[in-house]
């Protein structure tokens, strides 16, 4: 899979640190992060949830 231009578009929002940082204060967690979820990929988890 070629990630390039899904992380260049996400790096192109300039809201996306202001949210992450948001999101890290209000929920006490020390790491925040942009995730790229499918209905291809597999995962045991978004299985259940079909």
């Amino acid at each position: 899979m070629n990630y390039d231009s899904d992380i260049t578009k996400v790096s192109g929002i300039a809201a996306v640190p202001t949210i992450l940082d948001v999101v890290s204060r209000v929920t006490g967690m020390g790491f925040t992060a942009v995730a790229r979820v499918t209905e291809t990929d597999g995962s045991p988890a978004l299985r259940e949830m079909n």
